[in-house]
């Protein structure tokens, strides 16, 4: 793995991705054929379903994957970045690509088959059938407080805190918000809350921007 010489705010943003990332659902079924003659089955997340789900969240949090093939001392490669823009932070891996002919529609399918693990391995998801680990990986109320530490010390992410940093437990206004509405309750002042996957109107905060969105 290779890094910026800084990747403080990188993963912090990363944090309060995976804080919000939703368990990823397998519906495809892969059939791998033993030697006896049989065969044996398992459940997968291919990559355009883990894209469609993930991508809008890295965006929120300004981060970004790139996948980039490459040929080094005669092996097909492929490098994947995370990097966080706003701070020049990143970090890359590089995994072998195991053709199985020498053809274009080869390559094509190893740079596929490759991207999909390797999307998945640098964000931390399970796309794959695994075992109880999986529950760890989306355990909220630890992400969540390991993106509150971060969003207190942080200097370049400005995202919401957590329900957790609401002061003097007064209870927030609770919002119903489409998601092509969140921008707009963002700029307004409304906050997201990760236990409770809602947005809500902070203490202190002006109620009168946030009237169309507020529900019993």
């Amino acid at each position: 793995m290779r890094t910026s010489t800084d990747t403080k705010d990188l993963v912090a943003a990363l944090i309060l991705a995976q804080s919000v990332f939703p368990v990823i659902p397998k519906s495809h079924i892969a059939k791998v054929p033993t030697k006896s003659g049989g065969e044996y089955r398992y459940s997968y997340a291919d990559y355009p379903d883990i894209k469609a789900i993930c991508d809008p969240i890295l965006y929120t949090y300004g981060l970004v994957i790139t996948h980039v093939p490459e040929y080094l001392d005669g092996v097909d490669m492929l490098t994947t970045r995370l990097a966080y823009p706003e701070a020049d932070q990143w970090i890359e891996g590089s995994m072998r690509l195991f053709l199985s002919a020498e053809t274009p529609q080869a390559q094509g399918s190893a740079i596929t088959y490759a991207k999909r693990y390797a999307y998945s391995a640098i964000l931390g998801l399970v796309a794959d059938e695994d075992d109880d680990g999986a529950a760890a990986t989306y355990a909220k109320p630890p992400l969540a407080e390991q993106a509150a530490d971060f969003s207190r010390g942080r200097s370049t992410i400005t995202d919401p805190p957590t329900i957790m940093d609401i002061p003097g437990g007064v209870a927030p206004v609770w919002l119903n918000v489409p998601y092509d509405d969140k921008d707009r309750v963002k700029a307004a002042g409304g906050r997201w809350s990760t236990e409770k996957k809602s947005w809500y109107i902070p203490p202190g905060v002006d109620p009168s921007p946030f009237a169309r969105w507020m529900g019993e």
